[in-house]
């Protein structure tokens, strides 16, 4: 449980290089969020290393092509 946020990045750097999708890198950081900030509720942690990690920015694109403006 001694995590820091450089360990949170070296996994987020893995995901990138396994050629995740960004939301999917999202998505795992939201969840490592959730899992520490219940770790800091329960008084198990006294701080969330995840909190410092930023999102990956996502494309602003539609998914579908036919929502796109023309």
């Amino acid at each position: 449980l001694d995590a820091r946020p450089r360990h949170i990045h070296a996994h987020l750097t893995y995901l990138r290089d396994q050629e995740m999708a960004k939301s999917t890198i999202g998505h795992a950081l939201s969840v490592i969020r959730e899992v520490y900030g219940a770790l800091v509720r329960e008084e198990c942690l006294t701080v969330n290393p995840a909190r410092e990690v930023k999102s990956p920015k996502l494309s602003s694109d539609p998914k579908a092509p036919w929502l796109s403006e023309e």
